[in-house]
């Protein structure tokens, strides 16, 4: 960037503003940095050996662009989940990153980044929103939790013990109408 004195004869602005590229100026960049938000079952790391978004975050910043990839609770409610993105980007923007971001949400992610639009002032702060596999439509397995599918009871007696199981490792999981 560089500061000018403008000619004075000019009767303009005393001085002119100037910019050039001088390092990295093929890279790609985006007006609002890009934050990517994982599915039901995601984390930011397995163990720290694999990302969920493995290899798109370096792929991203390899380009150019500036990428964030926060996590929430991998077991959780959409609004839970929202509430909780909602803090992720609050803090990015304390912290001088954005004002706005532009959003790639996998799977349940797309489903809490749409939740999190429509609660007040945040349409304002999500510029755009790609959302990959996620099931806008609903899921079967959905469809398995709260009863709509037809089971056999063998079926049934199995699904109920996963359930059970992962119920009471997540205690988040509980439906609304089930007691704890």
């Amino acid at each position: 960037m560089r500061l000018t004195p403008m000619d004075p004869q000019s009767g303009g602005q005393p001085y002119g503003l100037s910019l050039a590229c001088v390092d990295g100026c093929d890279l790609e960049y985006t007006r609002h940095p890009i934050v990517l938000m994982h599915g039901m079952g995601g984390t930011d790391s397995y163990l720290d050996l694999l990302d969920y978004f493995s290899g798109v975050e370096e792929l991203l910043e390899g380009a150019g662009y500036l990428v964030f990839a926060p996590a929430v609770d991998s077991f959780a409610p959409i609004d839970h989940r929202a509430g909780q993105w909602a803090e992720h980007l609050d803090e990015l923007m304390a912290e001088g990153q954005a004002r706005r971001f532009n959003v790639i949400a996998h799977s349940q992610g797309g489903l809490d980044t749409r939740y999190l639009i429509h609660q007040p002032g945040w349409a304002e702060r999500i510029a755009s929103l790609t959302t990959v596999s996620t099931p806008h439509h609903g899921t079967p397995i959905a469809d398995l939790v709260t009863g709509a599918l037809d089971i056999s009871p063998l079926e049934g007696l199995v699904l109920d013990e996963i359930a059970d199981a992962l119920r009471e490792h997540y205690p988040q999981l509980r439906l609304p109408d089930e007691p704890d």
